[in-house]
C-alpha cells in the first residue's frame, strides 16, 4: 500500500488450518495498514520537525505501532484469538514458522538460488495457530518511513518476492 509517501510491504503465507473464520482476511489486513498509516502520518506531523537526529526512526516507529494497534483492535473486535500480533519479530523465526519442512530438509534438497528473506527483524507479524505451540507465520509487514530511499524499498521487495516464491511440502 502506498499512502502519503509511505511504503508498506506485506507477505502472506498459508495458515495451517483451512478454517478462515478465525483469521484476518487480506482486505482486513490492508484496511488495518491503511488506518494505521493515516493515524501515524498525522502523529508524525505533530511530533517531529524539531531537528531531532532520530526523526526517521521515530516516524517508522509511529507507523509500526499504529498499524499494530489497528491489527489488535480488529483482532479483538472479530474474536481472532487464534492470531498473535508481534513487533520486531525475528526474520529467521518468521521463515521457520512459514516453511518448517522446507527448513528441515538437507541442504542439497533446497533450491540452489535460495536467498534468506533478510537478516534481522520484521516490523509487524501476524501469526496463526491451531494450538498454543503450533504458530505459523501468516503475515509479515515491513514499513518504511516517509519518502524512503528507493534502494531500501527495492531490497525489501526483492526479499519479499524471494520469500513468496519459496515452497515446501506442507504448503502444497
Amino acid at each position: 500500500a502506498i499512502q502519503a509517501g509511505l511504503i508498506a510491504t506485506a507477505a502472506t503465507y498459508p495458515a495451517m488450518s483451512t478454517d478462515t473464520s478465525h483469521v484476518f482476511s487480506a482486505a482486513q489486513i490492508q484496511q488495518c495498514i491503511q488506518k494505521g498509516i493515516s493515524k501515524a502520518y498525522f502523529q508524525e506531523l505533530a511530533l517531529t520537525g524539531c531537528g531531532n537526529a532520530l526523526e526517521a526512526d521515530i516516524t517508522e516507529y509511529l507507523f509500526t505501532v499504529n498499524v499494530a494497534q489497528q491489527l489488535l483492535e480488529s483482532k479483538k473486535a472479530n474474536n481472532y484469538y487464534a492470531c498473535s500480533i508481534c513487533l520486531e519479530y525475528c526474520a529467521d523465526k518468521f521463515k521457520a514458522n512459514a516453511f518448517p519442512l522446507f527448513l528441515l530438509q538437507p541442504r542439497r534438497d533446497r533450491r540452489p538460488d535460495h536467498v534468506s528473506i533478510r537478516s534481522g527483524r520484521i516490523d509487524t507479524v501476524v501469526l496463526h495457530s491451531r494450538s498454543v505451540d503450533q504458530w505459523r507465520s501468516f503475515v509479515g509487514i515491513e514499513l518504511k518511513g516517509i519518502n524512503p530511499p528507493i534502494e531500501d524499498v527495492i531490497d525489501d521487495l526483492r526479499r519479499l518476492a524471494d520469500a513468496m516464491s519459496a515452497q515446501d511440502p506442507i504448503a502444497q
